[in-house]
């Protein structure tokens, strides 16, 4: 518990805001400005939190600079196992300030200004809810740990304008940029063709309970599928995808928990109040809520598929929540706003409650990359 403290209280600022904002201009203003300073001082000037940059770091280490020559810079980007587009972000990174938290750092300023036109652009008026619904539903995890994956969903969103207008071609530069960043923004590619698709309600309701009798018969859809495709169809990746299977870690299907009952009760609430949402973009966020609730369903023997897929279309809550409590009567919207204060506590003190996750800040001490290796490497082991 007290290791999630700082991400709460972080948390209870941003969910503050909410009631800040409304008074009057300035104080929307002053609300916005204090959002902004508070998760760049909190998020971007963060030191060596939870596990992902043990890896990153390395990488960073053996990175040159623009001044280290054309030749070492095309050397790195040819060996390293990392996207080339990430490759180089940390290539220009380290021209500019020779630390990776840094790094860190412009990745969270990206997100900033992603994010915020994204929210502007789809649910204005509750800004700050949108920004709750983003943190308690992935937006943690990518601002703080999976920083790659952050990059490309990010690029997702500037991509949404497009594929709403069916703007192919912005749409797949787009998100073939994010797969530079982060192979999974392929996912993105078949979405143009499926979310704009009008699905009978029948039909997605049907496949929807399917899908429990799959999820509670525990049929391992994931892995018979995968197992069947595999290296010959999906050559490198299919590769992964069965080193994956085979670990013990990756492979443990999903049970009756907390998130399910979550998932149930979203997909019920927004698949019985469809016709509330009216807008031309709704059609496109509820249907990523439906793959979204789909994806759980069919492939919870495969963790790693649960674990990073959705991950990706968790854009459909940062919007659809917003626009649900804008819908909601007075007494509602109160209900709505405690339910979400401590379902946001219990989920963030699941997810921070470990010792890797003891939050440091550049500013006020934190340790360098030796020691805090030592301290996590120490932490994970036990």
């Amino acid at each position: 518990m007290i290791f999630a403290l700082p991400y709460i209280y972080y948390f209870l600022s941003a969910f503050f805001c909410i009631f800040a904002s409304k008074t009057n201009k300035e104080s929307h203003a002053f609300s916005k400005f204090f959002f902004v300073f508070l998760t760049i001082y909190f998020i971007g000037l963060r030191g060596f939190i939870e596990a992902d940059w043990l890896v990153y770091y390395p990488v960073w280490n053996e990175a040159p600079t623009l001044f280290s020559g054309y030749s070492s810079v095309c050397s790195f980007l040819s060996s390293t196992f990392y996207e080339k587009g990430f490759a180089f972000l940390l290539i220009i990174c380290k021209t500019i300030c020779n630390n990776y938290l840094f790094v860190q750092f412009i990745v969270l300023c990206f997100m900033l200004l992603c994010l915020s036109n994204f929210i502007n652009r789809y649910c204005k008026e509750y800004f700050y809810i949108a920004i709750c619904m983003f943190y308690l539903f992935g937006g943690y995890i990518l601002s703080i740990i999976l920083i790659r994956n952050c990059i490309s969903v990010m690029i997702f969103l500037l991509s949404i304008p497009y594929l709403i207008k069916r703007e192919w071609k912005k749409y797949f530069l787009l998100n073939i940029l994010g797969c530079f960043f982060h192979t999974s923004s392929v996912f993105y590619i078949p979405l143009y063709f499926l979310l704009g698709i009008h699905f009978s309600p029948i039909l997605i309701f049907s496949v929807w309970l399917v899908g429990n009798a799959v999820f509670f018969l525990q049929i391992p859809v994931a892995t018979t599928l995968f197992t069947a495709v595999g290296e010959k169809v999906l050559g490198r990746t299919g590769s992964l995808i069965i080193s994956y299977l085979n670990s013990k870690q990756y492979s443990v299907s999903y049970g009756i928990s907390i998130g399910f009952l979550e998932r149930t009760v979203t997909f019920l609430v927004f698949f019985l109040n469809r016709k509330r949402f009216c807008e031309k973009s709704d059609l496109y966020f509820l249907n990523m809520l439906y793959l979204y609730s789909l994806i759980f369903l069919y492939f919870s023997d495969f963790r790693i598929v649960v674990d990073r897929i959705p991950i990706l279309i968790y854009c459909c809550y940062w919007i659809l929540y917003p626009r649900l409590y804008g819908i909601l009567k007075k007494k509602e919207k109160g209900f709505f706003l405690c339910l979400l204060l401590l379902y946001s506590v219990i989920k963030i003190v699941m997810f921070f409650g470990s010792p890797i996750a003891y939050y440091e800040n550049i500013v006020t001490g934190a340790m360098d990359y030796k020691s805090r290796k030592t301290f996590t490497l120490k932490e994970v082991k036990l």
